[in-house]
């Protein structure tokens, strides 16, 4: 099942949910990533996820996390782009192979520079 969970901790107006769901399908199509099950939770609570920045995505449970409270919904997107596309990486076993940095690195670069692409060709898109 492909899931978008949003808390009401998430901060965002209402109008604002609908475009970023519709881009979480538009990401996935846009990555190529194949029919698999995933969940993208909308939060305003760090804490509660454990998130020491913006996102992260759990290989484990193919879950995304993505912290949204007082954030744009442009940046929020940004933030979903890259997080799928460690989920990509991590389907096509990318991941184990090599430490994953933090900051820079194979890794973090292509998630960067793949997020802003499919950014400005959803907002293009639209």
């Amino acid at each position: 099942m492909r899931k978008v969970t949003v808390e009401k901790t998430c901060g965002q107006e209402k109008d604002a949910i609908s475009p970023i769901c519709q881009f979480c399908i538009f990401a996935v199509d846009s990555l190529s990533i194949p029919e698999m099950e995933y969940k993208v939770v909308l939060t305003g609570d760090k804490e509660k996820h454990g998130i020491k920045t913006t996102a992260y995505f759990n290989p484990a449970t193919n879950e995304l996390v993505i912290f949204t409270k007082g954030r744009h919904p442009h940046d929020i997107c940004r933030s979903i782009a890259h997080e799928m596309t460690h989920m990509r990486q991590s389907k096509n076993n990318f991941f184990g192979k090599t430490d994953i940095k933090d900051v820079g690195g194979f890794f973090e670069d292509e998630a960067n520079a793949v997020a802003g692409q499919i950014v400005k060709k959803f907002i293009a898109y639209r």
